[in-house]
């Protein structure tokens, strides 16, 4: 199944702007970075597999991704009226938890030693855990959700709304910018 012609163009788009942190990212220009970024990834997925002759290939390929996957996110925050800092909290968060909880875990459990201090019982650490497959997808899902929210309606502190200031890819057959 071949992806709309407009799809690749919003996702020309946002790779045309892939280091434009400033002003707002629709939803439809987000959606569709998304979209063909998650389908080209699964496409793709056997290059990425540690026998693939093609595993650098992907590896330069996801590494290539980040910086236009940074600067959509951020550009779709503006448009929903949030500063960039808010995206810190998906990553900063969980850091500091998962270090403040192993922290906590190895100070209310001390490891043990028996006679043989060679021998050290170590304690299941269970709070990093719980930050790793609880905590961190719970804030991937605010992220999810925060960025599914429409867009402010007019001209707000990052810009004027997307469709005012001409982002939509034209339904003709011209070329990308």
């Amino acid at each position: 199944m071949a992806l709309p012609i407009n799809l690749l163009r919003w996702y020309a788009q946002a790779l045309a702007k892939y280091a434009v942190f400033t002003g707002r990212a629709g939803y439809r220009e987000f959606w569709s970075f998304v979209i063909v970024t998650l389908a080209t990834l699964y496409a793709l997925d056997d290059w990425g597999s540690s026998a693939s002759p093609w595993r650098h290939a992907y590896s330069a390929y996801v590494c290539f991704l980040l910086m236009p996957s940074l600067s959509i996110t951020v550009r779709r925050a503006h448009d929903i009226n949030l500063r960039a800092w808010w995206l810190l909290l998906w990553i900063v968060v969980p850091i500091l938890l998962f270090i403040g909880s192993c922290y906590l875990e190895n100070f209310m459990f001390p490891v043990p030693y028996d006679e043989d201090p060679e021998m050290i019982d170590e304690p299941f650490c269970v709070l990093p855990l719980l930050v790793i497959f609880v905590v961190w997808p719970l804030l991937f899902i605010l992220l999810i959700g925060f960025l599914c929210f429409p867009g402010t309606k007019g001209t707000n502190q990052f810009g004027p709304a997307p469709r005012e200031a001409g982002a939509s890819p034209k339904d003709d057959n011209a070329s990308m910018p």
